[in-house]
């Protein structure tokens, strides 16, 4: 039976509740904010936690939600003692509705409709009625494994990357102690398909496709846009007199980021000028390449590389950097973080060996 010691200050009384658990005496000190009434109270469930758990029985309802709704601070003090458990008795189906009540304001449509789907994935190995704290490093292993038979590793880690995030906002709403994923590495074998495009490359491609397909593998080249980027371009987002084009990207609008302004180079130039000069409309690139386009045009050039429009990007992001212009500089051309472009985007190149070393 638990108990309470009463301690007696000048001008405040604080109140020590004492128990026996596994056969050792342990006292947890309240503050002086505590009442002798919660610390009753806060007896009391302690005595019916002890009970439960020498009956090997759950704890009842009342118990459980008076643990549930004390103060942070107090719950990690019961966890430490043993008398509760970390993780709150909810299901994955509560703790989806609860994130996105609390997330998905934040979080754009394209980026919810993610997430959605990384939760179906999960429901493959366990029933949206499974408690969350019932789902471990072992469940996620599982998981992974299936889908590797499948897909490719970053498929495989882009669900991964999201279950974590949702399993790291559980922990900071202490609906669980630890992610699950916490101790599981992402595989990062896609990391080994960036490659740099060198210029010449992609330049070969021009004269197997139109002027319309060549001015959309430029901008992805030499202005470093993201694959869907050039659909929002407009005439008035191209400002061939100062070398500059307004880009808008849906990607970072929900940061604040809606747009950025990118040079144009000596590449990109003459392609989008040439074709503004037969242009009749307003939105520049209504339709984007096709891969049957692009293979085409790989095969009669005699050239390919992986990560189409995405290698693209990394190589101008890298030619930038090669010139010299400062590291905050590109990654705002490009519309993320430096700590982003050291990530995902940086490349050592062979030619820095060659400088150092002054050998091929």
């Amino acid at each position: 039976m638990a108990s309470i010691e009463t301690l007696k200050h000048k001008r405040t009384t604080a109140y020590v509740i004492c128990f026996r658990r596994n056969g050792k005496r342990q006292k947890l000190y309240l503050g002086c904010a505590y009442t002798k009434r919660d610390a009753e109270r806060l007896r009391d469930a302690i005595d019916s936690a002890l009970k439960a758990e020498k009956k090997e029985e759950p704890l009842d309802r009342a118990t459980s939600l008076f643990f549930e709704n004390l103060t942070a601070d107090m719950r990690r003090r019961l966890i430490k003692a043993g008398l509760i458990r970390g993780a709150l008795a909810i299901s994955l189906q509560e703790a989806k509705d609860r994130f996105f009540a609390e997330r998905a304001p934040s979080l754009k449509h394209n980026t919810v409709k993610t997430y959605k789907q990384a939760f179906r994935v999960l429901e493959t190995v366990v029933s949206p009625d499974t408690r969350v704290d019932m789902i471990t490093r072992e469940t996620i292993l599982a998981l992974r494994d299936q889908l590797s038979e499948v897909y490719k590793p970053a498929y495989v880690d882009g669900h991964l990357t999201r279950l974590n995030a949702f399993f790291e906002f559980l922990k900071s709403v202490e609906v669980i102690e630890t992610s699950p994923l916490s101790t599981i590495p992402t595989s990062k074998k896609h990391q080994a398909e960036r490659e740099h495009v060198p210029a010449e490359t992609v330049i070969k491609c021009f004269e197997h496709l139109t002027i319309e397909r060549r001015a959309v593998l430029a901008l992805w080249r030499f202005a470093g846009l993201r694959r869907e980027e050039p659909r929002y371009l407009t005439r008035s987002c191209v400002d061939l007199e100062k070398r500059r084009l307004t880009v808008f990207s849906p990607k970072t609008e929900h940061t604040g980021h809606d747009k950025r302004v990118v040079p144009i180079g000596n590449v990109l130039f003459p392609i989008l000028e040439e074709y503004l000069k037969g242009f009749k409309g307003d939105v520049l690139f209504p339709s984007l390449i096709s891969n049957g386009a692009l293979d085409t045009a790989f095969r009669k050039a005699g050239v390919s590389w992986r990560r189409r429009a995405q290698n693209l990007r990394v190589s101008c992001e890298n030619d930038w950097l090669e010139q010299r212009i400062p590291a905050h500089v590109v990654a705002k051309w490009l519309g993320h973080t430096t700590s982003v472009q050291a990530k995902h985007y940086a490349i050592v190149l062979d030619s820095y060996f060659e400088e150092v070393t002054g050998r091929k």
